[in-house]
């Protein structure tokens, strides 16, 4: 999966950009923040954060702060 990371924005414009047409920038923008959110933040690991997503370090770090 880490090589895979390191290829992020070629990956995502094969699979996001170059697949759509859209009609102005703002749709553009909610797109691609959507596909960061739903994806990239909760199903993609980072060797950074020891191969965890961001959003189990997250809800580590509010377990810890609770």
């Amino acid at each position: 999966m880490e090589a895979r990371n390191k290829h992020y924005p070629e990956e995502f414009k094969k699979q996001e950009v170059n697949l759509r047409k859209y009609k102005d920038s703002k749709a553009a923008y909610d797109a691609v923040f959507e596909y960061i959110e739903s994806w990239y933040n909760h199903k993609c690991i980072h060797s950074s954060l020891n191969y965890r997503t961001p959003e189990t370090v997250h809800s580590e770090c509010e377990k810890l702060a609770a």
